[in-house]
């Protein structure tokens, strides 16, 4: 099994439309994995602490969705990702540990 900790996917300010970069970079990891039905995914989205928590938390949300929307159309079943969503105070908890 192969972990990828802290493997980032980013986005253009304030939108979640996967670019095209971040398609080619997941890509890219995703065939050093061997068989992709053998992965687990768990995806965490979070944004910055810019702008209103309610709509960070639904932009998060979005890009985590797009993100494994991606995943399922290069071959990984829906059972195989785990989401979770970070809330705006995930920023501000991490700048304090």
């Amino acid at each position: 099994s192969i972990a990828l900790q802290n493997e980032f996917v980013y986005f253009d300010f304030d939108d979640y439309q996967l670019l095209e970069s971040e398609k080619q970079r997941l890509m890219a990891r995703l065939k050093g994995m061997g068989e992709l039905n053998q992965l687990k995914i768990t995806l965490s989205g979070h944004c910055d602490n810019i702008g209103e928590s309610i709509y960070n938390d639904y932009l998060s949300d979005f890009r985590v969705k797009a993100v494994a929307a991606y995943l399922q159309e290069v071959g990984i079943k829906v059972e195989q990702i785990e989401t979770k969503i970070e809330n705006k105070n995930y920023m501000k908890t991490k700048e304090i540990l």
